[in-house]
């Protein structure tokens, strides 16, 4: 099955935030409306661009199994430890929390910002598994970050790029991810899980170049 799915999308922040979280959408009755669990696994590829889009932990983080773990391609771990960077191990939410913060407000400084990310998934694969719990789809992936700096006017593009093997578990509120492993496609641009890992070792690499 190939699918593809594309979204672009401009934050123009104040104060200087590159990634700014939208406040969450008022649900029925009152209630503030964080996040979906998806009802099927099918649904989570999109579950997973909207959390891309909103840029919210609280909507984001609601994917997640309690046991989520991520897995980078090994020659990764292998790069980022020839620059003194060591891939934790495991990386469970903990640290998905703390670096996907780490990524939403490195634009946090004197010079505002604007910035857009376009993410796009293609080859979209759901695998059987004998184990009507459990579901594996992978999926294609190119992540694009851009960055401006609206004072100086310089830019900045990064490309991320790769395959998503994503294992989705049920639970009592519906379909989550439970290990989402990271893999080199042989293009020419780093994966998501090399940033991660970057980010994770105290690169900044924030600032246009």
């Amino acid at each position: 099955m190939k699918t593809a799915t594309s979204i672009l999308f401009v934050l123009l922040l104040a104060g200087g935030c590159f990634f700014e979280p939208r406040q969450a959408e008022e649900g029925t009755g009152g209630q503030t409306e964080v996040c979906s669990v998806p009802s099927s696994p099918d649904a989570i590829p999109q579950e997973l661009i909207d959390g891309v889009v909103n840029i919210s932990w609280d909507r984001f983080s609601c994917l997640y199994a309690e046991d989520f773990v991520f897995i980078p391609d090994a020659a990764d771990v292998v790069d980022l430890a020839e620059n003194g960077i060591t891939y934790p191990d495991p990386w469970g939410l903990d640290l998905e929390f703390t670096t996907f913060n780490d990524i939403r407000a490195c634009h946090n400084g004197s010079l505002r910002q604007v910035g857009a990310i376009e993410l796009v998934l293609d080859d979209i694969d759901f695998l059987p598994d004998d184990d009507l719990s459990l579901e594996e789809f992978t999926a294609k992936y190119t992540l694009t970050i851009f960055s401006l700096s609206v004072e100086t006017g310089v830019s900045g593009e990064f490309v991320y790029e790769g395959v998503w093997e994503i294992t989705t578990v049920e639970t009592d509120e519906g379909w989550k991810i439970s290990e989402w492993v990271d893999l080199q496609s042989g293009g020419q641009n780093p994966t998501w899980g090399f940033l991660k890992g970057q980010v994770n070792g105290g690169v900044d690499f924030c600032d246009p170049r």
